[in-house]
């Protein structure tokens, strides 16, 4: 954990991943990944949070999808 400092500090972060897949043939397969990455926050010396887009916040929340082919040769 960083020193915190007046506006406070990122305490722990947690990361969660799903992946599925589709075969289509012997040299296609579509994969589907979402993860979610979460940062909590401790307040500072001062009681504030640090900022997130400009507003005081405790959790930071980051939604990712991807989609893709993957092809045996």
């Amino acid at each position: 954990m960083l020193a915190a400092g007046a506006r406070g500090t990122r305490n722990r972060s947690a990361q969660y991943v799903g992946t599925l897949y589709y075969k289509l043939n012997n040299w296609v397969t579509f994969g589907f990944e979402q993860s979610l990455f979460e940062t909590k926050a401790v307040p500072g010396s001062t009681g504030e949070l640090p900022l997130f887009r400009g507003i005081p916040s405790r959790t930071w929340r980051d939604l990712r999808s991807e989609f893709g082919p993957i092809f045996t040769f």
